[in-house]
């Protein structure tokens, strides 16, 4: 979720409802996604399911964790320091970040 409304074009130019229906959407991904595994591996008791699960998860990981390099390098280069809650530029809606 992190990664798709950091990756969002202009998010502060969107309404709340606009960003709750987005986030509600990648949480229905997360939920279909769930129900998939759950079908292909019979809850993970197949073996076979289960490989092939492990397989995808690891390359969905290696993408992430791209992501999260350079989501440390942006905050290195942008925020160089610890900051506060009343430093966080608000947009006008709630993160949820702290």
């Amino acid at each position: 979720m992190r990664q798709f409304f950091a990756t969002l074009d202009r998010p502060c130019s969107r309404t709340e409802d606009e960003l709750t229906h987005l986030g509600e959407g990648v949480l229905a991904e997360e939920a279909d996604a769930q129900r998939r595994y759950d079908e292909e591996t019979a809850n993970g008791r197949d073996g076979t399911g289960q490989s092939r699960w492990e397989r995808q998860v690891n390359g969905m990981l290696k993408e992430l964790a791209s992501f999260a390099q350079f989501l440390a390098f942006c905050y290195r280069r942008v925020i160089p320091r610890a900051i506060t809650k009343s430093e966080v530029p608000q947009c006008g809606i709630s993160t949820g970040v702290f």
